[in-house]
């Protein structure tokens, strides 16, 4: 199967679009608070789609977090909406065009749904990812997407099968003034219950955070169990997108390999890693004497191929010099480290003066 071209992506948005354009002035006409939160959902699924037809990997992560910050700020804000709706209950008017409204929203989402499901079983054929990673619109995952355009269209029946002055303004109809307020309610928790863990998720992935799932102790010790792997260090996980992890990682060796040998060595390496779900991965052979590695085993050991002084600004887990750790004779390599920190010190002061000055010049 072709994936899904772009004219039909394209058609897609325009009329998601024009759809939360008509439930924006439907609310205003209604003074509906329900509608207007479900509009949130309706942005948050067309933030979505235009992510869908981006090729850089990259995006799709920060925009998917930046659309769950989105509709969570929403929810957020119009919760005192709802509180004030509490306070001085008001019906909503028309209820007619709420019914409306909600049918379209719930045949909209059921299309959005399956078109999602759709192209998601045709990427993943085509790309390869795993079935444990398909699955991700389960019961709970439908009943949050569809749950809004239901209490929509339940709201606006309620009150049109009800008694006929309910839609009134200033009458009296009991609790049913409270049922916009109530659903608004429920929906904001549903949505939020969505955002948040989104929120969460994405922004571990925009940080290049290690996946929550996966144990780089475990990761570490599976990988010294290798045959010709005298230790580990530098190890480090992250993950790019839902299906990509990466690593990298410097490994000890005995010197005594051969070409074939090493590569063999690699090879088994890497096979631990996708073990892990780890496939992309960057391994430096590291080879040392077998006598010096007696002692090493599988614990915290130290690069062989470190670059010295100079690099050790720079370095992320190989000790660093550090001021307190200079003694008073002061050995060269310390002398070297205070000279070049008071020199980058007062250049950052430097600039500093001088963007305060431009900018009270201006």
């Amino acid at each position: 199967m072709a994936r899904i071209s772009g004219s039909t992506r394209i058609c897609t948005l325009v009329l998601t679009l024009c759809f939360l354009v008509f439930e924006i002035v439907v609310g205003q006409i209604c003074r509906s608070l329900l509608t207007a939160v479900d509009s949130f959902h309706t942005l948050y699924i067309f933030i979505n789609l235009a992510l869908s037809a981006l090729k850089r990997m990259r995006l799709k992560p920060f925009g998917i977090m930046i659309s769950a910050l989105l509709m969570a700020s929403q929810c957020v804000s119009i919760s005192l909406e709802i509180l004030t709706h509490v306070v001085q209950p008001e019906p909503i008017l028309h209820p007619l065009l709420s019914i409306v409204v909600g049918g379209a929203s719930l045949i909209f989402n059921m299309l959005v749904l399956a078109w999602k499901r759709s192209s998601r079983g045709i990427d993943e054929a085509a790309d390869g990812i795993r079935k444990s990673l398909t699955q991700q619109l389960g019961s709970i995952g439908v009943i949050q997407h569809l749950l809004g355009s239901v209490l929509v269209l339940t709201n606006g029946l309620v009150l049109l099968l009800s008694a006929a002055h309910c839609h009134r303004p200033h009458s009296d109809c009991h609790l049913l003034v409270y049922l916009d307020a109530g659903f608004s309610a429920v929906c904001v928790l549903v949505l939020l219950c969505t955002a948040l863990p989104k929120l969460r998720r994405y922004g571990l992935l925009v940080l290049q955070a290690t996946p929550l799932h996966l144990s780089v102790a475990q990761v570490r010790l599976r990988l010294t169990e290798v045959p010709g792997v005298l230790s580990v260090h530098e190890l480090h996980v992250w993950q790019l997108s839902d299906a990509l992890m990466v690593a990298s990682l410097h490994v000890h060796c005995p010197d005594g390999l051969n070409a074939a040998q090493c590569t063999d060595l690699m090879g088994r390496t890497k096979a631990v890693l996708a073990a892990f779900g780890i496939n992309h991965c960057t391994v430096q052979p590291e080879f040392i004497r077998s006598d010096a590695a007696a002692g090493g085993g599988s614990g915290r050991s130290l690069c062989s191929l470190r670059c010295g002084q100079e690099c050790v600004e720079k370095l992320c887990c190989s000790p660093q010099v550090d001021k307190t750790s200079c003694p008073k004779t002061e050995s060269p390599a310390c002398v070297k480290f205070l000279e070049k920190e008071k020199k980058r010190v007062s250049n950052k002061t430097i600039m500093l003066l001088r963007n305060v000055y431009e900018f009270i010049s201006q």
